[in-house]
């Protein structure tokens, strides 16, 4: 929150401050409402931290799942690969058998 939107804040509660942010007037029993704004505006701003991280957050998990399907396909590939040698040499060995008999 920048000074602009405090002083903003300030005189929406019926708070007039100089440009430095020092109260110039008003009536000072505004201070509880000018108060209450700050914390709305603060509470909007982490709010919407939050919602952007969120989003950040989800991005990052689907490339995540990506990954890990990736990785998981990759190591199916590894295991049919084996079992299509394994089965091969299976066949070669019983072929072997088959010539010397």
């Amino acid at each position: 929150m920048n000074l602009d939107h405090i002083i903003r804040l300030a005189n929406e509660a019926g708070l007039w401050l100089d440009s430095e942010g020092n109260i110039a007037g008003g009536q000072l029993d505004s201070a509880p409402r000018f108060a209450a704004l700050v914390a709305a505006a603060e509470r909007e701003a982490c709010a919407k931290v939050v919602e952007r991280d969120t989003a950040l957050m989800r991005q990052a998990l689907a490339a995540l799942q990506g990954y890990a399907s990736s990785i998981q396909l990759r190591k199916n590939q590894i295991k049919g690969k084996k079992a299509i040698l394994a089965l091969y040499k299976r066949l070669e060995t019983r072929h072997d058998r088959s010539d010397s008999n």
